[in-house]
């Protein structure tokens, strides 16, 4: 069975644990700077277009790898290590220092 455009973006966000109406929005807004970039910016004056809609396209290898670059870069402030020596769910991070640990309930 083949699947519509919606029914498509919908299983995939699902199978990749997204959520779709957030993907949506970003989609959304993907379109609308496309938008404003043609008629701000003149675009079609100057002989380079911004096709709408926008398709985007899988990233390269290497687009790939500096885009996990990019994020882990933002993340490294929120990476927690595990810390026994103050209890079975004490965590140390970068931004309280080791002198304060955070504990984690799994509740």
């Amino acid at each position: 069975a083949v699947q519509s455009g919606q029914d498509a973006a919908d299983s995939f966000c699902h199978a990749n644990r997204l959520n779709a109406r957030q993907v949506s929005e970003a989609h959304s807004l993907m379109q609308q700077l496309g938008e404003l970039l043609n008629r701000r910016l003149s675009l079609e004056a100057t002989s380079v277009t911004v096709e709408l809609p926008i398709r985007v396209k899988p990233p390269t290898a290497s687009q790939a790898l500096k885009l996990r670059e990019c994020i882990l870069q933002g993340l490294v402030d929120h990476v927690a290590v595990s810390c026994p020596d103050h209890g079975s769910n004490a965590y140390i991070c970068a931004d309280l220092g080791p002198e304060r640990p955070l504990y984690v309930h799994n509740s």
